[in-house]
């Protein structure tokens, strides 16, 4: 009950979600199959014994990398929404489109007959 207070009482421009690059099953599970296949390639021969390293323990550790620097991926707050760039060029991919002016948004598709406008 104390958190609905809480959250009934912010005020609209206090309000940030934010999404971060960061662990959930899915990363978990691509980096240890890439680890999994690094460390299985040590028996193969040596010429793909390098290729398999270097791409799958290579992916692995790359992937590692974007997981623990924890860049934002989605931003909303009250001066606009960011959407991060991907990982290997995280600041040239980093976009910021400007919030409304008004305080309402509107849920819809345009082409949806029951749309109907939003109200400032």
């Amino acid at each position: 009950m104390a958190a609905f207070g809480i959250i009934g009482s912010m005020s609209p421009e206090s309000f940030v979600y934010e999404a971060r690059y960061g662990w959930s099953a899915r990363t978990a599970r691509i980096v240890i199959v890439g680890l999994v296949f690094a460390v299985a390639g040590i028996a193969l021969p040596l010429a793909w014994r390098i290729i398999d390293i270097v791409f799958f323990g290579g992916g692995a550790l790359f992937f590692l990398g974007v997981i623990c620097t924890r860049r934002v991926a989605f931003r909303v707050d009250a001066s606009g929404v960011t959407l991060g760039g991907t990982p290997p060029r995280y600041r040239s991919g980093t976009r910021f489109a400007p919030g409304p002016t008004s305080r309402r948004s509107c849920c819809g598709s345009s082409r949806s007959r029951m749309a109907t406008p939003c109200a400032a």
